[in-house]
């Protein structure tokens, strides 16, 4: 291992934080991270004539499964809570549709403080979309769809702080292996 290995890696995992941060402004920070992966692999490859690369290909293979998963668990999630709560197709389809409205509503009206702005529009947007869509049934009165709404915030919540997990383990796979 080289000084210029160990000052890319540690570049990297500065650099990497950072991504890792702007997901809470509902940014895609685990693909910037897989991003950052690549840039740095192409500079390690271009600074050593491809004979030391930073990263090895499957480790890169592996970063951008993590960060598909942790897209599909986001955005499944709240539908998932909405559902656990006992809401029905529309409800769901509210909840992912309105978590996406809400987080750039929030992002906008709330730019004075940016991360929780764009936090609570997402949180918002989702039990607001399963609790209209929910409403849209016939059947459906405003108690059931309030219970719809509470599941899909809850599980728009648990969505974000499982692919900031996803995210940390995709920093922890990249700085690991740029040092080994």
């Amino acid at each position: 291992m080289t000084v210029g290995t160990i000052l890319a890696s540690t570049l990297f995992a500065v650099l990497g934080a950072v991504c890792l941060l702007v997901q809470l402004v509902l940014l895609p920070g685990n693909w910037l991270l897989v991003l950052l992966a690549c840039i740095f692999q192409v500079w390690s490859l271009v600074a050593t004539d491809g004979h030391s690369p930073l990263f090895s290909w499957w480790t890169i293979a592996a970063g951008l499964v993590l960060a598909f998963l942790g897209e599909v668990a986001e955005a499944f999630m709240g539908a998932a809570g909405a559902k656990a709560t006992g809401a029905r197709a529309r409800g769901m389809w509210g909840a992912v549709i309105g978590s996406v409205i809400g987080g750039i509503a929030g992002m906008v009206l709330f730019s004075f403080v940016p991360i929780i702005g764009s936090l609570l529009g997402a949180l918002g947007g989702a039990a607001a979309g399963a609790f209209l869509m929910e409403l849209s049934y016939a059947d459906r009165g405003p108690g059931r769809a309030a219970m719809a709404a509470v599941g899909a915030a809850v599980g728009r919540t648990a969505g974000l702080l499982v692919k900031l997990s996803i995210g940390l383990a995709i920093w922890v796979l990249f700085v690991v292996a740029a040092l080994f």
